[in-house]
């Protein structure tokens, strides 16, 4: 039997999470541009590295996780990290259960990201509000569409069978 917290998420489905995700990086971006360190721009920008360094499948989706954690916590709000990073954890596990593991098709994706998530570290880096929130914004949008494109269903939900013993143990260790 599933734990309460993990029966709460059961009509959610993929997009749900990637459409709040969105939501919750773009107010990150706004409070960012005051509160961002340069631990977190520095943060930031190795996430970026880490992706177009990383080889494998575990590599690529490792810097991903880094960099959108870097997003979260630059906004210095606790609340709004906790809240993205279990989001960026049960994106980043529905990932390795829907997606090949081919480092090809990881390339592909991530390559296909690279520019808007440099555009992301340098209007961190300039403190420049505007530009920065349209490459969240963008960097959100384009995966997506890639993701449309890709023929996953969006709409498969967290409670179906092939995702139910991950949410569990997501739920349990946040």
């Amino acid at each position: 039997m599933a734990s309460r917290p993990a029966a709460q998420l059961e009509g959610t489905t993929i997009a749900e999470v990637i459409e709040l995700l969105a939501v919750l990086n773009a107010r990150s971006a706004e409070l960012a541009i005051d509160h961002a360190t340069e631990e977190d721009v520095a943060r930031l920008a190795a996430g970026r590295d880490a992706i177009l360094a990383g080889v494998t499948r575990d590599e690529i989706l490792q810097g991903v996780e880094t960099f959108l954690r870097a997003l979260a916590e630059a906004a210095h709000q606790p609340l709004l990290a906790v809240i993205s990073n279990f989001l960026i954890r049960v994106l980043i596990e529905l990932e390795l259960e829907i997606f090949p593991e081919s480092p090809q098709v990881w390339r592909e994706w991530t390559d296909a990201l690279a520019d808007v998530r440099a555009e992301t570290v340098e209007a961190m880096q300039d403190r420049d509000p505007e530009r920065l929130v349209n490459a969240v914004e963008a960097y959100h949008s384009d995966a997506a569409k890639r993701l449309h494109r890709s023929g996953i269903d969006q709409r498969l939900k967290l409670s179906a069978p092939r995702f139910s013993r991950l949410m569990t143990n997501l739920i349990n260790r946040a």
